[in-house]
């Protein structure tokens, strides 16, 4: 008997080797419509990728939860089903809004003996007791936002506030939705329909929050409500039962005044050799974007222009702008400036012209100078001769003796006159008695 077990046993472990124990390769993905609300139904899917046997195959898909109580499901497939979906639904009054997870394990039918796992995966999900959504802000169908989800809109447009929910499953589909509008805490009224317009005219920045209140039981008609603070509201959306359900979306806005001119400061006719000094302010609301560049004359600005390498301003939009110009043209200064909600381009024309050549300023003002001295001297000893000339003839006019000789009486320089009477002191002791005793004699 012994032996007949072993020679079994040694066949069967024989059988046992001739199977290929890795036929295939194989990858799991799992994914949900998360997040759901209580009441409303989610769908898993699952997917098996990865390389094919090349014989069919038979395949075990088993999804299961750790909600309490749990979900199991199970089914089989063959070769050609690589996706498999599975719904499920949470009702309110047995379970609470939380964090959940899904597990998809799958197995393959192996060598007609047993099940052997080729993969699985698990994900996360989330089950609310609100209802699912966002809140859209836009303009003329734009939707401008930051970073961190901040509208961004501008105060001289129409803004549109649309309630956007999350309902893969077409839940809300038979269900009557108010919504109640707030902004700034200050209630707007409410709505039948998820879309609110608003004129954000004051630059600045506002709170904008909608409650959407969906009620399911139609056949006793949609309660009427006398309290519309927020309060309330949140108050009657506390009902755990699946005949209302309430939604609260919230949005930061930024209303900003948009760019209309600008204020250009400089000369734009230069001198070759002169720089270009301009500087450009803007109005509107911050923060700004801008740049600058030289564009050959006749430039057309095309709405296509583009800011490569922008310069940005918080406080106030003010910028200079200073470049030199070698030669002698008409040039066109290309300025780009943007607040989020508005672009303005503009073309600044810059001529360059040629100066005639001048001498310089030393050349022409010394001989001039010098001119004008040499001709104020002469004017000046002009005057001083004809003032001592004049001083002159009225004191030889104070000496008048009657007896002299016309010849005495001529005018006769100092000189002359010294040379006179050097020549009588000399000659006065040979001269007759007659002029000894009648004439001057030495001028000692």
């Amino acid at each position: 008997m012994f032996m007949m077990h072993s020679k079994l046993l040694g066949q069967f472990g024989v059988w046992l080797l001739l199977i290929p124990f890795a036929s295939a390769s194989y990858y799991i993905k799992l994914e949900s419509d998360s997040p759901a609300v209580l009441d409303a139904p989610i769908v898993f899917t699952g997917k098996l990728l990865g390389q094919q046997p090349e014989s069919e195959a038979t395949f075990r898909w088993r999804f299961s939860d750790n909600a309490s109580p749990g979900h199991y499901n199970e089914s089989d497939s063959d070769s050609s089903v690589t996706e498999r979906n599975y719904t499920i639904v949470y009702p309110a009054n047995r379970y609470e809004s939380g964090t959940y997870e899904m597990r998809l394990t799958i197995y393959e039918y192996f060598g007609y003996i047993y099940w052997r796992e080729v993969g699985r995966q698990e994900i996360t999900f989330k089950v609310t007791s609100e209802l699912n959504g966002k809140l859209d802000v836009t303009q003329a169908g734009i939707k401008t936002e930051t970073s961190d989800g901040t509208a961004i809109v501008s105060s001289v447009k129409e803004t549109s506030l649309d309630v956007r929910f999350h309902d893969p499953s077409d839940y809300l589909k038979i269900a009557t939705i108010h919504y109640f509008w707030f902004i700034n805490t200050v209630n707007y009224g409410q709505t039948q329909k998820g879309q609110f317009t608003y004129n954000f005219t004051t630059p600045g920045i506002y709170n904008v929050e909608v409650t959407s209140m969906a009620y399911f039981n139609n056949n006793t008609g949609v309660p009427k409500i006398q309290d519309t603070s927020k309060t309330a509201l949140a108050t009657l959306g506390e009902d755990r039962s699946s005949a209302v359900k309430l939604g609260i979306f919230h949005k930061t806005l930024v209303a900003k005044e948009p760019i209309s001119g600008t204020d250009v400061i400089g000369e734009v006719m230069l001198k070759q050799g002169k720089l270009v000094d301009l500087n450009v302010k803007c109005n509107g609301s911050g923060d700004w974007s801008y740049c600058w560049s030289i564009k050959p004359k006749g430039y057309n600005i095309t709405g296509n222009e583009t800011c490569e390498d922008p310069q940005y301003l918080k406080a106030e939009c003010d910028f200079s702008i200073i470049w030199y110009l070698r030669y002698s043209d008409t040039y066109n200064i290309l300025v780009e400036i943007s607040n989020d909600v508005s672009s303005h381009i503009q073309v600044i024309p810059v001529t360059v012209y040629d100066v005639a050549h001048t001498l310089p300023v030393s050349i022409v003002v010394i001989p001039v100078a010098s001119s004008i001295v040499v001709i104020m001297i002469i004017m000046s000893g002009i005057a001083l001769y004809a003032h001592y000339k004049k001083r002159l003839a009225i004191e030889i006019a104070d000496f008048d003796f009657g007896t002299a000789e016309d010849e005495e009486l001529q005018f006769k320089t100092f000189w002359e006159r010294l040379r006179e009477s050097f020549g009588n002191a000399f000659t006065s002791g040979h001269g007759s008695e007659t002029d000894s005793q009648g004439g001057y004699g030495s001028i000692t």
